[in-house]
């Protein structure tokens, strides 16, 4: 099998390799294990993986591998920068945890039940980085009386998608590209339905918090500086931006408060 992906861009925090056969998705139960493999790009060569994941500049990588093959693989990876988790599918997983995870220490687990692992998997997906614009690098140079440019264009960006006079059009523009980049996936599908008729009814916070698609897209253009995904959604990064402006400046705390995102 070559590889595969149903979308054509990552909108996870991590894109996910599986090395190997995998389940057939026909005849599976569980929908999340289902979509944890629709979502993955898939490799039977290794040769194929590996110049995969040593050129995946842009996204970090959790490989899934089983036993048998992690040993044809994982050395020629594992130094790699990108690849920043490993799982590993045995039937017999105390011996093969012993066997690997002193040498290798990206392995996060070696599971027995697929079920188990994309549990595990899901858990680690929503572990996101702040909503920010900023430069990674920071505002100032090694010149304190200079900025810096990085610094510079991201406030120049901020400024742009938070005043700009948005329409109707925009969010109709922004749900006809999630429909036909989801087309495959019914549960996304099902989602952005309901984003498209009833956003209103609901908080832009809610939207964010809810385990679904915008989270993830908004979060990657924000820190990858996707300019494209950025003008569309920025009808609701602006909403999501004002609300939190708001929240802070009627409930301004004594002490530091921390927010997270995640599951309930």
């Amino acid at each position: 099998m070559s590889a595969h992906t149903l979308t054509r861009r990552n909108f996870d925090n991590f894109t996910i390799v599986w090395f190997g056969d995998v389940p057939n998705t026909e005849n599976l139960v569980d929908s999340q294990l289902q979509r944890l493999i629709n979502s993955s790009k898939v490799f039977n060569n290794a040769k194929k993986c590996v110049n995969y994941i040593r050129h995946a500049n842009n996204d970090s990588i959790a490989l899934v591998v089983s036993n048998s093959l992690t040993e044809k693989i994982l050395p020629h990876v594992h130094r790699f920068p990108q690849l920043t988790s490993v799982y590993i599918i045995s039937s017999n997983v105390l011996s093969t945890s012993e066997k690997y995870s002193v040498t290798y220490s990206k392995i996060k687990g070696v599971f027995s039940d697929t079920l188990v692992l994309t549990k595990e998997i899901r858990a680690a997906e929503t572990v996101t980085t702040p909503i920010s614009i900023s430069s990674s690098n920071g505002a100032l140079s090694e010149d304190l009386d200079t900025l810096d440019p990085s610094f510079m264009y991201s406030q120049l960006l901020k400024e742009i998608l938070f005043e700009f006079d948005y329409k109707e059009e925009n969010h109709r523009q922004f749900v006809e590209f999630c429909r036909k980049y989801y087309a495959t996936d019914d549960n996304q599908l099902s989602v952005i339905d309901e984003f498209d008729h009833n956003y209103k009814n609901h908080s832009p916070a809610w939207w964010y918090t809810r385990e679904c698609f915008l989270y993830k897209m908004l979060n990657k253009a924000l820190r990858t500086h996707d300019i494209d995904i950025l003008c569309k959604m920025g009808f609701f990064a602006r909403d999501l931006h004002q609300q939190l402006k708001e929240l802070h400046e009627s409930n301004k705390p004594d002490k530091p408060v921390t927010l997270y995102r995640g599951q309930g």
